[in-house]
C-alpha cells in the first residue's frame, strides 16, 4: 500500500501503503505507477484536502514515479489548490480487501538506480476500511521506515489521500505535516522514475504475468518515450486478481531489452498470526531528532 504517485495520465504499487484503482487517460502517460495498495490513476487538475492534522492531502500534480502503494501510493506523492473536498469516513464504505497481516515486498532496479531498492509494506491495524500501513525502504546500507494511514475507498485511491503519515526517527515516530504531500514524496523518492516527457504509440490490451507462483490475467498498458535522452518502452500491468494490483512492469531499452527501471514483486502473502498494532503508530516523539535515512 505504498503511496501511489501521481502521474499525469496514469497512476501506483506505491502500489502499494499506497493503494491500487486505476482510470487511464492516453494523453500523457509520464511515468510507470509506484506499487503499493493504492494504484495509479489519472490526474485531472486537483484540489487541496486537509483533514484535521493537516496530514491529509491528494497528490500533488507531478511527471514522476513514485512507488507503491503501498499508500494510497499510495503511491506514492505541486500542484493545483481549490475548494476542499469531501473526506469519506471509515465507516462510510467498510469493505477492503485488505486484512491485518497481508504484506508484499517490491523489487525496484535498473540503469536509473545505483542500487536496487526493496520496498516491504504490511497492514498492521485495520478500522473498518481505515487501515494502517507499515513501510520498510532498502536501498544498499540506507534505510527507510514509516507509517501511513489511509481510507481504502475508491474516489481515496483514485486521489492518493493519505489521512497521517508518520516517519520512524531513532527514538520513535514522529507525525509529519505532510503539507501538499510533500514528506510522502520525500519518503517515496527512492522509487521516483521520471521519463522525459509523454508516452506516444499508448496501447491497453489484455495479457499475462507470472509472478507469487502463478499466472495473473492483467492488463497491460504500453508506449514509448525517452529517459535521459535515451529511447526506453514502457511495460505496466494491472492485475486486479492481485491484492496489491501491480504486476511486474517498467521501462526497458527497446533495443537490448536491458531494465531502465522495474519493478518486481519479490514475495505477497498474509501473516495469519500477525497481531494488530495501535492505528497511531508509538511512541510519539517531538520532531527533534534527525529523519532516518
Amino acid at each position: 500500500m505504498h503511496a501511489d504517485v501521481p502521474v499525469c495520465g496514469l497512476r501506483r504499487h506505491l502500489g502499494s501503503p499506497g493503494r491500487s484503482a486505476v482510470r487511464r487517460s492516453h494523453r500523457c502517460h509520464d511515468a510507470v505507477p509506484a506499487a503499493g495498495l493504492h494504484g495509479s490513476t489519472a490526474h485531472p487538475p486537483m484540489r487541496a484536502h486537509r483533514a484535521p492534522g493537516g496530514a491529509n492531502r491528494r497528490w500533488p500534480r507531478s511527471r514522476g514515479l513514485l512507488a507503491p502503494p503501498t499508500v494510497f501510493l499510495l503511491a506514492v506523492g505541486m500542484g493545483c489548490a481549490g475548494a476542499p473536498a469531501t473526506h469519506p469516513t471509515a465507516g462510510a464504505h467498510p469493505s477492503t480487501r485488505y486484512r491485518v497481516g497481508d504484506y508484499v515486498v517490491y523489487e525496484y532496479r535498473g540503469a536509473w538506480t545505483t542500487a536496487p531498492v526493496i520496498l516491504r509494506e504490511r497492514v498492521t491495524a485495520r478500522e473498518g476500511n481505515r487501515l494502517r500501513i507499515d513501510v520498510t525502504a532498502e536501498r544498499g546500507s540506507e534505510v527507510r521506515r514509516w507509517v501511513q494511514v489511509v481510507v481504502d475507498t475508491p474516489e481515496n485511491q483514485r486521489n492518493n489521500v493519505v489521512d497521517a503519515l508518520y516517519e520512524a526517527r531513532d527514538d520513535g515516530f514522529v507525525r509529519l505535516p505532510n503539507e501538499g504531500n510533500r514528506d510522502l514524496f520525500r519518503l517515496y523518492e527512492w522509487v521516483r522514475f521520471e521519463p522525459d516527457g509523454p508516452a506516444t504509440d499508448v496501447q491497453t490490451v489484455s495479457c499475462e504475468r507470472s509472478f507469487g507462483g502463478r499466472i495473473h490475467a492483467c492488463t497491460c498498458t504500453r508506449g514509448r518515450t525517452r529517459w535521459n535522452g535515451r529511447p526506453v518502452v514502457l511495460d505496466q500491468a494491472r492485475c486486479p486478481d492481485f491484492l496489491w494490483t501491480h504486476g511486474p512492469g517498467g521501462f526497458r531499452d527497446p533495443t537490448t531489452g536491458e531494465e531502465v527501471f522495474w519493478i518486481d514483486v519479490l514475495e505477497s502473502g498474509r501473516h495469519a498470526d500477525a497481531r494488530a498494532e495501535p492505528m497511531e503508530p508509538m511512541p510519539l516523539v517531538e520532531a527533534t531528532a534527525p529523519a532516518v535515512r
